[in-house]
């Protein structure tokens, strides 16, 4: 559709209106209309060129149009120039568009434009009078802004005067195609006018038989789709008062589209009957006689068969089913020269017995590198007895759930799977059951947690009696290892000392970093006092990026000697 404003008939017309399809950048979908009323129009641009602005007062609204003829030509009344680009930067061969403004303008474009009316100064070549419409698309888009200027024009020009035309937007080849449009001067119906018709196809433009508005305005347009999609443009010729007004409406050559209705259950239950009804449509009216494939998928298998619409164009499936779980009804025709194929499709879902289904772990919290004994139990089935068994660790990056495949297994006769695993942060288990013919998928989790392994080792002794480390004259170096690696993260000690017959803490170390490899170091300073037995240990809090839990080192023993 398309359509065109305007201001009344005058010797001196000038006007600005432009309007934007949804999803233009310029102009839509938005409608302007500027006149010397409100807007003040200059121009600019000799030989190739015509260059207008609308300024509103202080700048509410401002526009530039530029229209160019291909290098080496001038602009010419009656021409339409088509195949446009930006302007100034049109190729060889091409006119230059640009309609710009309100802050908004395109980086490339592709256009057309017709002038209807030119005149310029003999002496400064410069615009006196002028009359275009125009069609412009940003970035190679669909949506256009288009519109009309008209600067100190001799022509007509009518507020709000529009033709339109509308249609089908699919049409198969061969088959009859009508469309229907309206003429407005503005304020009323325009009665008894000429509108010219033709299409343009794969083969070229054609001329169809002229038509005339009838009382109210409107007028119909038949014609036999051809081969190809094509596009049907009206054109009014303009009068006295009304401007040359056009529209365009594009229609595929394709068959009408079909449609499967399906009508089935939801649910339903082994050995109760059911119906799936289905009813076969295209271009408003049901298809009788139709061949349709039927395709039946349950947990058993795939059944296919066929059935032929009824005169009421319908086919009627009853159903009883032995197997629970989604039984998916699946219809298709293959269509014909004028109803395109279709295909439909319907599950019902089949009640199933719902089964026992346990994951257990061995312990709720393990040490870093610990391994995990799990045990799925699986109660009474028909006929699977599979089971799958996922592992989700849950430190960061996490991967996604249920995580990765540990094992694909058969239960045991006691109903039993069992499976290690070894634990490096919390973890979640999953243990699924896709289901069979008679009971219904389960799953079931568990997460146990898993605490950091801390280590301890003491550099710089001289000699050890048992577990006692003896040193010499030397402060005692500590080195700390932490699995998993928590690089940049605390650590902590604390160091004992045994008198009077208990264990006294003496020191206290808060925060040492450790370093990229989980490492930590510490030495112990202290006054060496010979004799007094010396534990320490190292600790660290939670943490949430490996998802492991506080841990402690144990104790290490020494004496100074």
């Amino acid at each position: 559709m398309a359509v065109a404003p305007a201001a009344s008939a005058a010797t001196d017309t000038t006007v600005m209106f432009m309007r934007g399809d949804v999803g233009d950048y310029i102009a839509g979908p938005n409608d302007y209309l500027y006149t010397p009323a409100d807007t003040d129009f200059t121009t600019q641009g000799i030989e190739n060129q015509a260059y207008f602005s609308a300024i509103q007062p202080g700048y509410t609204h401002w526009w530039y149009l530029d229209f160019r003829a291909p290098v080496g030509e001038v602009l010419t009344a009656g021409t339409t120039y088509t195949g446009a680009e930006r302007a100034p930067f049109a190729s060889a061969g091409h006119a230059g568009l640009d309609v710009s403004g309100d802050g908004r303008g395109c980086n490339t474009l592709s256009g057309s434009f017709t002038v209807l009316e030119i005149a310029r100064d003999p002496a400064t070549d410069l615009v006196t009078r002028f009359a275009a419409s125009f069609e412009q698309h940003c970035e190679g888009g669909t949506p256009a802004a288009r519109g009309s200027l008209y600067f100190h024009s001799t022509l007509p020009y009518a507020v709000n005067a529009a033709l339109t035309l509308t249609g089908p937007t699919v049409t198969p080849p061969g088959e009859p195609v009508q469309l229907q449009g309206t003429l407005s001067d503005g304020t009323a119906a325009m009665a008894g006018a000429t509108v010219s018709v033709s299409r343009t196809d794969a083969t070229g433009t054609t001329a169809l038989p002229d038509v005339t508005t009838g009382a109210d305005g409107t007028y119909v347009v038949a014609d036999t789709m051809p081969a190809s999609s094509a596009v049907y443009t009206a054109s009014f010729a303009g009068d006295a008062n009304v401007q040359p007004l056009a529209a365009t409406w594009a229609v595929k050559a394709q068959a009408y589209p079909s449609a499967i209705t399906l009508v089935a259950p939801n649910t339903g239950k082994r050995g109760t009957a059911y119906t799936v009804s289905a009813t076969l449509t295209s271009h408003g009216a049901v298809i009788p006689g139709a061949l349709v494939t039927v395709k039946r998928v349950d947990l058993a298998g795939t059944r296919t068969s066929s059935a032929r619409t009824s005169a009421a164009g319908v086919v009627s499936l009853r159903d009883v089913p032995a197997v629970g779980g989604p039984v998916t009804w699946t219809l298709s025709w293959v269509g014909d020269p004028v109803h395109a194929a279709v295909t439909a499709a319907k599950t019902v879902t089949i009640a199933r017995t719902a089964t026992a289904l346990t994951v257990k772990v061995s312990g709720s919290v393990f040490t870093y590198g610990a391994k995990a004994i799990v045990t799925v139990h699986l109660g009474t089935t028909y006929n699977h007895r599979d089971v799958y068994i996922y592992g989700r660790p849950l430190g960061a990056p996490a991967a996604a759930a249920p995580g990765k495949l540990i094992a694909h297994v058969r239960v045991n006769s006691a109903g039993n799977a069992v499976v290690s695993y070894l634990m490096r942060s919390r973890t979640t288990f999953t243990a699924r059951f896709l289901g069979d013919y008679r009971y219904a998928a389960a799953a079931r989790a568990t997460s146990p947690s898993v605490r950091a392994r801390v280590s301890l080792a003491l550099g710089g002794w001289s000699s050890r009696s048992g577990s006692t480390y003896i040193y010499r004259g030397t402060d005692p170096a500590q080195i700390i290892t932490v699995s998993p690696n928590r690089a940049g993260q605390c650590f902590y000690a604390s160091v004992q000392a045994f008198q009077g017959g208990r264990w006294l803490a003496v020191a206290a170390a808060n925060c040492f970093g450790l370093d990229g490899a989980s490492h930590g170091y510490a030495i112990l300073r202290s006054n060496r006092a010979p004799g007094i037995l010396i534990r320490i240990r190292a600790y660290v809090g939670n943490d949430s990026i490996t998802q492991t839990l506080a841990a402690t080192s144990p104790w290490v023993y020494l004496k100074f000697a």
